[in-house]
């Protein structure tokens, strides 16, 4: 089994609708893991930041997260897209390196698994 978790971050703004962001990104998550089901993929936990910068990593969710990751309990985190989860590589490369110490794989929807320590040459001028 291979126990999944959902990532959904929205952006602060007072145009944006969050509500419908989050639930077409758990929708897209959601329907990448169950056509993987078969495969022993099951989704273990939803975890949502509302109205949070991408530019940094203190959003509740993503620490809640990150701790269950530490506990054991979680061995793929699915995002729709790379920049849910940060847009700063800086961040991206301490997040994958974190994941990959506990053995989680980061995939995203439209790209399927990322190993964003391979792109070192882009980390060295973030």
């Amino acid at each position: 089994m291979v126990r999944c978790a959902i990532y959904t971050r929205t952006n602060v703004g007072n145009d944006i609708n969050h509500e419908e962001l989050h639930l077409r990104q758990r929708q897209a998550v959601s329907a990448y893991i169950a056509e993987r089901e078969v495969h022993g993929w099951t989704c273990v936990g939803t975890y949502q930041d509302v109205g949070y910068s991408a530019g940094h990593l203190t959003r509740p969710a993503l620490k809640q997260m990150l701790a269950d990751i530490a506990s054991g309990q979680i061995d793929c985190v699915v995002i729709e897209s790379l920049d849910r989860l940060s847009r700063s590589m800086t961040n991206l490369h301490q997040l994958a390196s974190g994941f990959q110490h506990y053995g989680v794989t980061l995939v995203t929807v439209a790209s399927g698994p990322i190993d964003i320590l391979q792109w070192g040459f882009l980390y060295a001028g973030d």
